[in-house]
């Protein structure tokens, strides 16, 4: 504890006498007054102190003092004072005295912890509280500085954005695939499976591309939902389209391309006469018409047959791989804007 001089300058009554003027000197034995080294006033209760440390005083254990006190007429020595340590009471504090932090020693703290809260005084409590500040921290000492807070930790790691293993910068290292353990699927959930949307082949996450996948097997399927029994399978219908046998059921000598040998194609249409003329007499009314195969036959048109629904004959002509002209002729007016049905035969 700290040295202390400290007495009162009461009335007859007992009463504290404030305002006065107090020197702390250094003592003597004979002669004039040692030199002034600290000046204070009493207080409301006539108190006065000096104590070491407080307000720049000094003093020095077992040296002896006087002191002398006035208000301006009146005054009071007393010799030969020797400072003391300073004593404090439950008085003293709740008066609000105080015990000044700088005159309790620091101490030596102890941060090896772990800390248990179980303190003989207030060292041991002091050492608790470093050892686990140095606990949460992971430094080296409980005095280092944080590598960060533990709100710059809850701001990065709880962001749905902010944590990411890029292993750059302060992100946190890449995670190697051969150290992750293996996640069964029946522990993932089964996603969305969401069919409607336009496959991208752009994800974000695993959800995006399951979506991606099942929208284009509901394209592949050209039906709704993606899922059951498929109308057929790609195997069976590249074997239907490889297979140069009759797979439709067509008559003898009938090729499955056409009909009239193999390798030969069979087109049919239909095709609106222009306008109608008339020659002749008796009157024969007529008109024309033009047809082009789309695509054209690749080497030649071998035969046509054309007729209306109507009445009249039609005479083909000009019969080439790309087309023919035809004649709609009758002796009844009325075979212009009506229907040609033709059949073609190439190869």
């Amino acid at each position: 504890m700290a040295l202390e001089l400290r007495d009162y300058i009461e009335n007859d009554s007992g009463g504290g006498i404030s305002g006065w003027t107090v020197n702390l000197r250094n003592a003597r034995k004979t002669g004039p007054a040692g030199a002034i080294l600290y000046t204070t006033a009493t207080n409301a209760d006539g108190m006065w102190e000096f104590v070491d440390g407080s307000a720049g005083v000094t003093l020095t254990p077992g040296q002896l003092y006087d002191v002398d006190a006035n208000n301006g007429t009146s005054k009071r020595e007393w010799r030969g004072y020797v400072a003391v340590p300073q004593a404090f009471t439950d008085l003293h504090v709740a008066a609000n005295a105080g015990i000044l932090p700088t005159k309790i020693a620091a101490g030596t703290l102890v941060d090896t912890g772990p800390a248990d809260n179980v303190a003989a005084n207030l060292q041991d409590r002091l050492s608790d509280m470093v050892a686990q500040i140095k606990a949460l921290t992971g430094q080296a000492n409980w005095y280092a500085t944080p590598i960060a807070s533990i709100a710059q930790a809850w701001a990065k790691f709880h962001a749905t954005t902010g944590h990411t293993h890029s292993g750059t910068g302060t992100d946190a290292p890449v995670l190697p695939l051969a150290n992750l353990p293996s996640i069964p699927l029946t522990s993932l959930p089964a996603g969305s499976a969401n069919a409607a949307i336009t496959p991208d082949g752009v994800a974000a996450n695993l959800d995006d591309r399951l979506n991606d996948i099942v929208a284009q097997l509901r394209q592949i399927l050209g039906t709704t939902p993606w899922y059951g029994t498929p109308p057929d399978t790609l195997l069976t219908l590249n074997t239907h389209r490889a297979n140069t046998a009759n797979v439709h059921g067509l008559p003898a000598g009938i090729s499955p391309l056409g009909c009239g040998g193999s390798g030969q194609i069979l087109k049919f249409g239909t095709a609106v006469t222009g306008a109608q003329t008339s020659v002749g007499s008796p009157t024969i009314f007529q008109s024309n018409v033009n047809i082009t195969f789309s695509p054209a036959f690749p080497t030649a048109c071998d035969a046509v047959v054309a007729n209306t629904a109507a009445h009249g004959w039609v005479v083909p002509s000009g019969i080439g791989a790309g087309g023919f002209n035809a004649i709609v002729g009758s002796t009844n007016t009325g075979v212009n804007g009506i229907n040609v049905y033709w059949i073609a035969i190439g190869h």
